[in-house]
């Protein structure tokens, strides 16, 4: 079993699979990297399933898959399926691929849970680059921070109980400072004798 930070591919173009595997791979010789590629076929609707077997650090996603709904967008499978996957997969951390122009889904991406929206054209290498460290970084900081908030509620849960405990132990001895239960029985009432009474 490989360690590491595992990266997930999720894309249909092989020149863009081939370009994003030389990305991790030149990241793996600094920061254990590896790369796992998602296999969509020609439907896309099982992915959200797929990652989560796979649980990766890091999805690297195009948003232009092929699917077998109508869409009223190309990028609109895309952001379906990363908005499945960010709900399923909180601490995976997505950054949308797509030859589209930030300007036509930019919004909607970042909506759907990606971190980052990086546009296939130009420099796109380059910008993975940076980009996947610092989407690695930022899903272990968003690890950290929820781990320490449930060890806070925890540990709060723990003092009110070791509160009441004491609270519950200092009414039961009483001044005398025994565990001695009352001799004389307190009378229970109900709510309703005691307002017709």
């Amino acid at each position: 079993m490989e360690t590491g930070i595992s990266v997930c591919i999720v894309e249909d173009e092989e020149s863009i699979i081939d370009g994003v595997r030389r990305v991790v791979e030149t990241l793996d010789a600094q920061a254990r990297f590896h790369a796992v590629l998602v296999e969509t076929g020609d439907d896309a609707r099982r992915v959200p399933e797929l990652v989560a077997e796979y649980r990766p650090e890091v999805l690297i996603m195009d948003l232009g898959l092929p699917y077998m709904e109508p869409v009223s967008a190309p990028w609109e499978p895309g952001l379906r399926l990363l908005d499945a996957i960010a709900s399923m997969l909180v601490e995976t951390v997505p950054i949308a691929l797509t030859a589209y122009e930030p300007d036509a889904a930019l919004a909607d991406a970042l909506r759907a849970g990606a971190l980052r929206y990086v546009v296939k054209r130009g420099s796109w290498i380059n910008e993975l680059r940076q980009w996947i460290p610092l989407a690695a970084a930022y899903g272990q900081g968003q690890r950290i921070r929820r781990e320490a908030a449930v060890q806070a509620e925890r540990m709060a849960i723990a003092e009110r109980l070791a509160h009441d405990i004491a609270s519950l132990l200092t009414v039961v001895s009483g001044a005398t400072g025994t565990m001695r239960p009352s001799r004389r029985p307190v009378p229970l009432r109900c709510s309703n004798e005691a307002s017709n009474g």
